[in-house]
């Protein structure tokens, strides 16, 4: 059984989530990332009730992108984001980071997908701001 970098809702993730492995892009204010550009919108929120259109489990996730495509899409979509750099790692199982789950949402697009870190790992040091050109934008 996995143990969790955050606390978890009951049922969460859910079952249908995948080890993470491949390419993983996280919008992030850090170069390099730190382990404050990987904490979930809950903990930083914690008072807070659950943004409209996202569960109390994707809340304690994290949002990440698995193509060049999906993160043009967020900046097309979410202006704001356009502040943060883009990080990318290419990631493989054995490393053990948690599990992922394809989320798609009307404001971030069908690339979306929803992360929990599993404990006593350090996905940051994985990543490293990349340049996405995306047009339009």
């Amino acid at each position: 059984m996995m143990i969790w970098f955050e606390q978890l809702p009951d049922g969460c993730p859910p079952e249908d989530a995948q080890p993470v492995a491949g390419s993983v892009y996280r919008f992030v204010d850090n170069d390099p990332p730190q382990l404050e550009d990987f904490v979930s919108w809950r903990k930083l929120n914690q008072s807070e009730p659950c943004p409209n259109g996202l569960t109390e489990c994707q809340a304690c996730g994290l949002s990440v992108f698995t193509t060049e495509e999906g993160v043009c899409t967020a900046l097309r979509r979410k202006p704001f984001l356009r502040k943060k750099k883009t990080a990318l790692a290419h990631l493989s199982s054995k490393l053990n980071l948690g599990v992922i789950l394809k989320t798609p949402a009307r404001g971030t697009g069908n690339n979306h997908h929803t992360w929990w870190l599993s404990s006593d790992t350090e996905p940051w040091k994985e990543f490293q701001v990349v340049n996405v050109t995306c047009p339009d934008i």
